[in-house]
């Protein structure tokens, strides 16, 4: 196998530069655990990958660059998700299509506490929970909730009572957070989120190493939606004292007066006694178009609060009734019939071809049950919409190409309080031309062109 780093952007002049060894490292944990995870792993897996990284790039930087946050953030962890990202797609062409998932722990925060301790002592420790992300989903099912992430083989997250015991800080709540993995036909994995507020000490800060408020970097599979922005913010000089004495332990942010900051990623802030800091980790991407997500899954996910009454309508065009939850089959039917069409109107349409060939009926392969390859009886190979047979093009050209193309904000499919408003970067959408099933999601700079998901030689 070659992983070929061309293209990777030039090294920042900031730390978030990872060293040749480290790339490697990173690059070859997806490597063993999507490759290589039912068989014993020793020096020699390292042989079988051939190894292109152009110098002074992030990946392999000059050696006076800083590299000083490069893991679990910066290149290491782009490098891990970008490999990642790769195998699923061999996977997606091959037999073997349940091997592959959406992209998981790539984007999270990863808070650093330190200050006075409870006796007056120094601490400096850093918040665990990022260990525990959603996983991607798959063809074949919904992605593992606050389960793991890509370096860690075997993650445990601390333990509430024993941190508290250690370090001075009360919990409030940890849980799996609602609206946090990747829409899709099959949902991401919903991420882990906590709030906790300073106890036995006044003179706490916190440095936020995380990635992700920006860009969706947890990407999903063939139509599936990244997982939302991460999110971290204070509450700051709350009412969470008066509700103590009150005999109140809020399990919600909205129970909590106090004036709201809202924090970015690789930012530092101090923490008052009084201040509540809720943070959210990283979910999973999804997996297929999320109008094709079985209506009743969506409405026991409401139930479970893993995905709330407003993205159920949002995302997966699925309509419950507002105090049973009980779905509403026809306006389910008739509002994701209105989002197909409008998919339509709204996209970019393909250019016309002179000529398309011949639709025979006989597949040759498929990538990820979405888009097929056929073959006629002239010997033209082609691709089609597998869902509905419409005859792409060609398939000696790439069939993005050939769809209808839509370019989504950021803030698609995802709750307004989680959405990055930066516009530098949008979703763009890849739409069958007949049926206007979702082909592929991707999270692209503005003046990227269509990236080639893959190609026959």
């Amino acid at each position: 196998m070659t992983l070929d780093f061309t293209g990777t952007s030039p090294q920042s002049k900031g730390p978030q530069n990872v060293a040749l060894p480290g790339a490697k490292s990173n690059a070859e944990c997806p490597f063993l655990m999507m490759l290589a995870h039912d068989i014993p792993w020793n020096y020699g897996l390292w042989g079988v990958i051939k190894w292109i990284t152009p110098y002074g790039t992030l990946i392999n930087p000059s050696d006076d660059a800083p590299v000083s946050i490069n893991t679990p953030v910066g290149a290491g962890y782009i490098t891990i998700g970008t490999v990642a990202d790769c195998i699923s797609q061999l996977y997606l062409c091959s037999e073997e299509k349940r091997e592959a998932f959406g992209n998981g722990s790539n984007s999270y925060n990863n808070p650093m506490l330190y200050g006075k301790g409870k006796s007056g002592e120094f601490f400096l420790t850093m918040m665990m929970e990022a260990l525990v992300s959603g996983a991607g989903a798959y063809i074949h099912r919904d992605g593992d909730d606050t389960c793991s992430n890509m370096w860690t083989t075997k993650p445990q997250v601390s333990n509430l009572e024993r941190a508290e015991e250690l370090f001075p800080w009360l919990y409030l709540w940890r849980r799996e957070a609602t609206d946090t993995g990747g829409p899709g036909k099959n949902r991401g994995g919903t991420a882990c989120m906590n709030a906790f507020i300073p106890w036995g000490s006044d003179e706490i800060e916190a440095h936020d190493n995380g990635m992700g408020d920006v860009v969706r970097l947890a990407n999903g599979l063939a139509g599936g939606y990244p997982a939302p922005n991460v999110k971290q913010f204070l509450l700051r000089d709350s009412n969470i004292e008066d509700l103590f004495a009150k005999g109140i332990l809020p399990s919600e942010a909205e129970q909590i007066d106090g004036k709201v900051e809202v924090y970015g990623c690789n930012t530092t802030f101090d923490l008052n006694l009084k201040d509540v800091y809720c943070v959210y980790f990283g979910g999973g991407g999804g997996f297929g178009d999320p109008l094709e997500r079985d209506p009743l899954r969506v409405e026991t996910d409401v139930r479970n609060e893993y995905v709330s009454h407003e993205q159920a309508l949002e995302s997966y065009g699925v309509v419950l009734d507002h105090d049973s939850l009980v779905l509403d089959e026809k306006a389910t039917a008739k509002i994701r019939e209105e989002r197909l069409a409008e998919r339509l109107k709204l996209g970019s349409k393909p250019q016309a071809k002179t000529t398309t060939p011949a639709n025979s009926g006989k597949r040759i392969m498929s990538w990820a049950d979405v888009i097929n390859m056929g073959e006629n009886d002239a010997g033209e190979r082609y691709w089609q919409c597998a869902k509905c047979d419409h005859v792409l093009g060609n398939a000696d050209e790439d069939w993005k190409s050939m769809v209808t193309t839509y370019r989504a904000p950021l803030s698609k499919a995802q709750p307004a309080e989680f959405a990055s408003h930066n516009e530098d970067f949008h979703l763009r959408e890849f739409y069958c031309p007949n049926c206007a099933h979702m082909l592929e999601v991707l999270n692209l700079d503005n003046d990227q062109a269509d990236p080639v998901t893959f190609k026959l030689y």
